[in-house]
């Protein structure tokens, strides 16, 4: 061991440090972070996942950006049912796309079509879309994608100036989303996922900063300007965990929007704007959860509309009952 990884050009040693620093600090009692909802299923506790995938890409070959691809758009394009694409420090310009057109003869019930995460996690690894389009773009049905470690931000979009996802199934952790715009909604991120007959698959954000993104649109009716940092309508449920939404702002309604059931634990809005109803809206999300949830210091801006005539900081429900809170 000590031979190869003496050797700096070894990407293997590499990842075989970076192992052993992850399973030094995975032995730590005190980092210990353990949130289990109704369900039973571990929510955070997500080092654990990044760990097993590192030891899983020294025993096997993971795809390495930029070692065997230059750009992340061009590793995706190159990927198989089950792969793992690890990407090293630095910052990356552009948009990047991922479709479940991108593998052939997908096994149904698989447990994750493709992992995308960064070596050495968001401070170090940036996806910059230089304000040109949507900086990452997820759309498909019945496919997994977990995606961790990496800042998302410049992108523009009509919805979700920072990632915008339609379809699939997902686990994204870990990132940072900042400095994003949209027209439409969700400025940070938009995320729409229709009634699947599979419902054992997780569809979850965990350990996201979102801030400092903006949706820009004139006032239209009651449509348009809704979820300054996250717009979410997930038909089979969304779990959303320990998270921060902060300087976010919008014309019209909430830094954080989401329709249908939703799972929330230990999630500070704070400190964002808009026309109306800021905070927290919930629209026909009935049988929700939501459990240590900071919703302070946001403001409603001087604008005058002639929607629903309502005006909140904190949390709101529409069309919503049986909720736990």
């Amino acid at each position: 061991l000590q031979a190869i990884t003496e050797d700096p050009s070894n990407n293997d040693a590499k990842l075989i440090l970076l192992f052993f620093n992850l399973l030094d600090f995975a032995i730590d009692p005190y980092n210990l972070n353990l949130a289990t909802p109704p369900s039973g299923k571990i929510l955070n506790f997500m080092w654990v996942k990044t760990l097993l995938l590192l030891i899983v890409s020294v025993a096997f070959s993971a795809i390495r950006v930029p070692e065997d691809y230059a750009t992340i758009q061009g590793a995706i394009n190159s990927v198989s049912q089950g792969d793992t694409i690890l990407v090293s420090s630095g910052t990356y310009y552009g948009n990047i796309e991922i479709n479940n057109d991108d593998f052939e003869d997908l096994i149904d019930n698989a447990d994750i079509d493709l992992t995308i995460i960064s070596t050495n996690g968001a401070d170090e690894t940036i996806l910059d879309g230089n304000g040109n389009g949507p900086v990452l773009s997820i759309v498909g049905e019945d496919f997994d994608v977990e995606i961790s470690g990496f800042t998302i931000q410049n992108g523009v979009n009509e919805k979700g100036g920072g990632i915008f996802i339609d379809g699939p199934f997902f686990t994204i952790y870990d990132l940072v989303v900042r400095n994003n715009q949209a027209y439409k909604y969700g400025g940070g991120i938009y995320c729409y996922q229709g009634e699947s007959p599979v419902d054992d698959r997780f569809t979850q954000f965990d350990n996201l900063i979102i801030e400092e993104n903006h949706i820009y649109t004139p006032w239209t009716g009651n449509s348009g300007g809704l979820g300054g940092g996250l717009y979410s309508d997930v038909k089979n449920g969304l779990t959303l965990t320990n998270s921060i939404f902060q300087y976010n702002s919008t014309s019209n309604r909430a830094a954080v929007y989401m329709r249908q059931k939703v799972y929330i634990e230990n999630v500070d809005i704070i400190h964002n704007q808009a026309g109306a109803l800021c905070g927290l809206l919930l629209y026909n999300a009935s049988n929700s959860y939501i459990k240590d949830v900071n919703i302070s210091h946001n403001i409603i801006s001087e604008y005058e509309y002639d929607g629903w005539g309502a005006r909140a900081t904190g949390i709101m429900f529409f069309y919503s009952s049986n909720m736990i809170v």
